[in-house]
């Protein structure tokens, strides 16, 4: 979670239906919590995430990385909380919206929420030959570690995205 300017805190959840959720809740009134966009593109449950927030006040908010039973992690660049009100607000959000990160496989299925913005990945590390567990971006900023029940650990490369070495 991280703590917002305007009095709510950002919270990012996974969850067992292959999507997560970038969740606005307000510290004074947690009930009336708001899902400002779902992540979408896992074919299976979400079984690990980290969250990198950008405390720069940058162009995003933070970068997840999701773990997931379909073998995968996926990567997210979202946007700041301000950026999505504007966005939210221009669009006026009467139908719902799919923001594209990236192209979609051949037969993929968009899923569409009512008032919800739909962030597709901005990339998906395939490598793994099981469920992959956990994901942890390390401090550098250049690494990324994953952890799958094929009993290997896999570091990649956040500038190619490609696996630099894999640990049996």
């Amino acid at each position: 979670a991280q703590q917002a300017r305007d009095g709510c805190v950002l919270l990012v959840s996974a969850s067992l239906d292959g999507t997560c959720a970038l969740w606005s809740i307000p510290v004074d009134t947690p009930d009336r919590s708001v899902c400002l966009a779902r992540l979408v593109g896992h074919t299976a449950a979400v079984l690990g995430l980290h969250v990198s927030w950008d405390k720069t006040g940058g162009r995003h908010a933070c970068d997840v990385y999701s773990a997931s039973a379909d073998r995968a992690v996926r990567v997210w660049q979202l946007p700041n909380a301000a950026q999505l009100r504007v966005l939210k607000t221009t669009l006026q959000l009467h139908e719902p919206v799919l923001v594209h990160q990236q192209p979609q496989a051949v037969g993929e299925q968009e899923q569409r929420l009512d008032t919800e913005l739909i962030l597709n990945s901005l990339q998906t590390l395939l490598g793994h030959f099981s469920d992959v567990e956990c994901v942890l971006a390390l401090d550098d900023q250049h690494t990324l570690v994953s952890g799958s029940q094929d009993c290997t650990i896999r570091l990649w490369s956040l500038e190619t995205w490609q696996c630099t070495h894999v640990i049996r």
